[in-house]
């Protein structure tokens, strides 16, 4: 009986052991298959690490040798360049060339600084501010004096007596009365034009001035000195009011074309000889009418403004002859410092 229950119990020992070491045994190969697995999957991951330093490696020379080889291109240009300028013959110096980028700063700085001051503020400062100033052109000094007339032609008829001149003159536009001028120390009373001198002269007879006859003028440079007359043969004590000065008018005619001053400045002689005396609508004058005198119309040219004496200045008519000296007082020059 004990035998068999050994036997027995053997038996199920055995039975019991051999599916125990087969599970076992599936379980080192699964094991072993596992390790297999990741030893091939770690081989795997290291090939392809291996891979793909191997490439990195290659792109990083591959762009070592392009970044080495425009170095050598850029180093070989510039190499071009220094050696092309290099050459005395090619180099062109300028100013700038040799200021620093802190002096060309601090210089743009001043600039800008010296622009936003006053003149003022430049002048205190000692900065010469760059200022177009325009220069007035030389004055000169003008005197015409006013010597002596001789009437050629008195206006009067046969039984008419003696002529009366009343002549006026202008020069530069400031009125000079020549009929006043000539009556000596003589003194008229309740009469508008003197009995003698200009106010009662016959024919060929010359009538002198008084010496303080005269006028002075001051004239830039580019204006010319300008003479003329006015004036009628009067009768009936009937005398025409001149104005003193008239100079607006003139510097408006002279700064028109030359050609066109002679005729300008006749227009105005014509105007101011226009006047009640010489109207043929006044009874008085219809007997015995006023005459307009010749008229003398003269430009001197700077600089000598025509300096001497004139003795045979003739009325357009021949009326008269008008005998004057021009004196001309140079501008005063400052010696330049």
């Amino acid at each position: 009986m004990l035998p068999f229950q050994f036997i027995l119990v053997i038996s199920l020992c055995i039975g019991i052991s051999i599916p125990y070491a087969d599970a076992i045994n599936k379980e080192s190969q699964s094991e072993d298959l596992t390790d297999s697995s990741d030893t091939d999957n770690q081989e795997s991951l290291n090939t392809e690490s291996e891979e793909s330093s191997e490439r990195t490696n290659t792109e990083s020379e591959s762009s070592s040798d392009i970044e080495i080889n425009e170095s050598a291109t850029a180093s070989a240009d510039t190499s071009n360049i220094n050696s092309s300028t290099a050459n005395p013959e090619f180099i062109t110096m300028i100013p700038s060339d040799l200021i620093t980028d802190n002096q060309r700063s601090s210089n743009l700085t001043a600039v800008e600084h010296n622009s936003t001051l006053t003149l003022e503020e430049k002048l205190s400062k000692g900065i010469i501010p760059d200022i177009k100033i325009n220069t007035p052109p030389p004055t000169h000094k003008v005197k015409v004096q006013f010597d002596s007339i001789t009437v050629y032609e008195d206006h009067e008829g046969p039984l008419s007596g003696d002529a009366e001149y009343d002549l006026t003159a202008y020069v530069q536009g400031v009125k000079v009365e020549l009929t006043d001028k000539t009556t000596g120390e003589g003194i008229w009373v309740g009469q508008d034009i003197p009995p003698f001198g200009l106010g009662d002269v016959s024919e060929g007879e010359t009538v002198t001035f008084d010496p303080d006859t005269e006028v002075t003028v001051e004239i830039p440079e580019t204006l010319p000195l300008l003479i003329f007359t006015v004036g009628d043969e009067v009768d009936h004590s009937c005398r025409t009011k001149h104005p003193d000065n008239i100079w607006d008018k003139l510097i408006t005619i002279l700064q028109k074309p030359q050609d066109t001053w002679f005729d300008s400045v006749k227009l105005i002689q014509q105007n101011e000889n226009l006047n009640v005396c010489t109207s043929k609508f006044n009874n008085a004058a219809l007997m015995n009418p006023s005459d307009i005198l010749g008229i003398i119309t003269k430009f001197y040219d700077p600089p000598d403004y025509g300096g001497g004496s004139h003795t045979s200045v003739v009325s357009d008519t021949g009326d008269f002859i008008l005998k004057y000296t021009i004196t001309v007082i140079p501008p005063q020059t400052t010696e330049k410092k």
